[in-house]
Parts: C-alpha cells; structure tokens; sequence
C-alpha cells in the first residue's frame, strides 16, 4: 500500500488503514498547545499531567475531527494520524545505548494521544521500567527479537501470553530509518477469511502454550508462570467481535498437536498475505489495536551514526483493567511485573 502524505483530502481508507490528515490549523493548535508542556521524560509523569495531556489533545482540535478519530478507534481500524506529533524543534541524535533517551516536547502528543485512546501503563522489566517504550536497533542487540532489537519481527500482537493484555498500541516516529522500516500490520478478520470454516474452528481450540515475552521470563519464572498453557489462538468475545493472542516470532507459540501445528502455518501465511506496511515518517501516530490486529517489522539497519529508526511506543489498557491493576504501578504508570505474577497464581 502506498502511503499518502498528499493533503488534498483529510482521511485516507483502506481495509485495515485509516489515514488522518489533520487540517493545518489544528495541527498548529495542537503544536503550540503541546509545547507549552516543555520537555517531559517518564519521571515526570503523573496521572495529573496525561489527563492534562488528554484535555489538551481534545481541546485543540474539532469537534468533526474528534468525532471522526473516535469513530476510526470503535471500529478497530489501524489508525494513523499523519505529522501531528514531532514538536521537537532540534531532535537529538538517535541514541545507539539504553541510558542515552533524553526529556522530549513530542512525548507530550505521544501520551495525549494514548490517553484519547486508553489509559497508558507499562510493565517494569521493559526497557528499564519505561512508560515509553523507544524503539531502536541498540548497540550489540541488532539481532534480538524485542523493541530493542534489529532482527525482522514475525506478526504478533504485545503481550500475548499475558491474561491482560493492551486495548492498542501508540507508535509516534521520530525517525523512519534509511530505507525507512515500516510496520507491517495485519488484521485478523480478513485473515481468517482465507482460511475453511474447519481451520477457523480449530484456532479457537485451547491447542498452543504461549510463552511470555523474553523480558519477561525471570519474573514469570518466580511465579512459575513462563507459559501459558492450553489457550486458544482465536477467542470469540461476548460481543461476538474475536480476539487473537499469538507471538509469531522465536519459540514464543507452541502449538500441542499435529491439527495444531498445521493450522498455525495457515493462520502464519494468512496473516503475512493480508499484513499492510505502515512507514512512520517524523510526526505520524499509529493506532493499533492490539486484540484485532497483529503486527511485525522485517529487519532494522543499524548504523548507530545518529539517523537510525527511532519509534515511541506505549500501550494502553481499558479503563476497567487499568483501575485493577493500578496498585501494582508506581505514580508513573510502570506495574510491578513480579507482584503482578504473583496475583495471577491459581
């Protein structure tokens, strides 16, 4: 799929994508109303400053606008909002070492988008106890399979062996790389219409074990929790909407049978045959919901000469489970991940 970045019309559509141009005077609102935040890093946030962030947001753009984001996020479309979110006037080099992540303007618009969407919150065994995750190729893991990593990515969505997993994904660029590296995005309906009746049923069998996140593993382990065993990969909610929970990189999805194993490989190429590309260039916000649609990267350049690929990522919970799992959080958002596998033990 090409990538618009023509203005001639606000939204672009297409199966999976929405794309939102916002029109220029509310992007200049929204410029000038998030700087006034000044740089802010992870230490500085409070639940005060992402409502802040949130009214901030919504007061700066149009009622139609609002009403059209809003209605893009009900459908579980990906969403992308094209240029609102680099406020940073001069943008650092993009750091090649873990501690080197400086206060930014941009993740003010970064965390008023996730709060439109949700309520944002991270775990602590991620990238140093982040409530913003930044994506980049670090030196001497350019061949890992995390956020941190360079390796290609198969389609996954986040913390899939987790029983609370994120409503949806915010990805703000700063950087696309050079060639750029676009997300690959996929969604799981037009997925499973490649796929027999037969197959679809057998994906919503509690036939796999799903091992968590490699970040995740030590605190897992003290809980006796690695895997989470006998789960389905296709679940079909109450609302009769359906839900996919699969890591399709590494070992992380372990199929428990032969039926299992073979329509892991059918759901594995639907998935790569339907899956968009989403290149984020400085400014653009992707949405992803991450219980309708999966996502995946291919490999990531690393240079480490200050231009390489550098993502903002957060996810967000609904309202119900963030308010559940708020006394594992520290005041910045960041949940305790061995206290939380401690309250999941049986």
């Amino acid at each position: 799929m090409s990538i618009d970045h023509s203005h001639s019309s606000p939204y672009k559509v297409t199966t999976l994508i929405r794309q939102i141009h916002l029109p220029r005077v509310e992007r200049m609102n929204l410029r000038t109303t998030m700087q006034r935040f000044g740089p802010i890093s992870d230490q500085d946030v409070t639940d005060g400053l992402i409502e802040a962030h949130r009214s901030a947001f919504l007061g700066s753009i149009s009622g139609p606008t609002r009403e059209y984001i809003y209605e893009a996020l009900r459908s579980q479309t990906v969403t992308v909002l094209r240029g609102i979110g680099l406020l940073d006037d001069e943008l650092p080099m993009t750091p090649s070492e873990d501690a080197g992540f400086p206060p930014l303007v941009t993740n003010n618009l970064h965390l008023a988008v996730c709060a439109v969407v949700a309520e944002p919150a991270s775990y602590d065994v991620e990238q140093s106890g982040r409530l913003i995750h930044h994506l980049v190729a670090q030196r001497g893991q350019e061949h890992t399979l995390t956020g941190r990593g360079g390796a290609p990515l198969g389609q996954h969505n986040d913390l899939a062996a987790l029983n609370d997993t994120p409503e949806a994904l915010i990805i703000t660029g700063l950087r696309a790389g050079d060639p750029p590296v676009p997300t690959l995005v996929a969604g799981l309906e037009a997925a499973l219409r490649l796929l027999s009746p037969r197959e679809r049923q057998a994906l919503e069998q509690p036939d796999w074990d799903i091992a968590m996140p490699y970040a995740y593993e030590e605190a897992a382990r003290a809980a006796g929790q690695e895997v989470t065993r006998n789960v389905p990969l296709v679940q079909r909610l109450p609302d009769g909407r359906r839900r996919i929970r699969a890591a399709f990189y590494g070992d992380r999805t372990r199929p428990l049978s032969r039926q299992a194993e073979a329509v892991t490989r059918k759901l594995r190429t639907a998935l790569d045959n339907v899956a968009e590309p989403v290149a984020l260039y400085p400014g653009d916000v992707v949405v992803i919901p991450n219980r309708s649609a999966t996502h995946g990267r291919g490999q990531v350049p690393s240079r480490h000469t200050g231009t390489d690929r550098w993502l903002l990522r957060t996810s967000v919970f609904p309202e119900h489970t963030f308010r559940r799992l708020r006394p594992l959080m520290n005041t910045s958002r960041v949940i305790d991940t061995r206290r939380y596998f401690e309250g999941q033990k049986p």
